[in-house]
Parts: structure tokens; C-alpha cells; sequence
């Protein structure tokens, strides 16, 4: 799929839709609800960058960047 970027990469405040999730940790995002088509936006990141703290259909999930990197979105305004 063309034209995403990682979540990894996405500033804090952004939003963003979920185009692909790949890797490892993929079961594990879908069952927590992080489904190709769903918003996200990233909250907050660690002191030292990871993990993120994205927000997903009404929660917030602690996410490992190297999931995040699997995650490609599309930014929405």
C-alpha cells in the first residue's frame, strides 16, 4: 500500500488512520482494536521515545516503536 508512514514517525497530536498493520505484534493490535480504518492519534511519547501512548476508540495504548514502525497511517487534518 502506497503512501503511508509509520506511526513511529507521526508528532504527538497528530491523527492519523490506520491503512496497514504488519509484524509481529499485528494480532495483538488487532485485538486491541488498531484495524486498518480506525483513527488513532498519538498522546504522548516516554521520556526517551518509547513507548507512545496512542489513543484508539475511546482508550489510550502504550505502544513499543518498533510495533509503531509496523503501523502505516495516512495523517488526516
Amino acid at each position: 500500500m502506497g503512501g503511508g508512514k509509520q506511526l513511529s514517525d507521526v508528532t504527538i497530536g497528530s491523527r492519523a488512520e490506520v491503512l496497514q498493520v504488519r509484524g509481529p505484534a499485528a494480532p495483538r493490535l488487532f485485538d486491541l482494536g488498531v484495524l486498518p480504518g480506525t483513527a488513532v492519534e498519538v498522546v504522548l511519547r516516554a521520556p526517551l521515545g518509547d513507548p507512545i501512548v496512542l489513543a484508539v476508540r475511546g482508550t489510550q495504548l502504550g505502544v513499543r516503536l518498533r510495533d509503531a514502525a509496523g503501523i502505516l497511517v495516512r495523517i488526516v487534518p
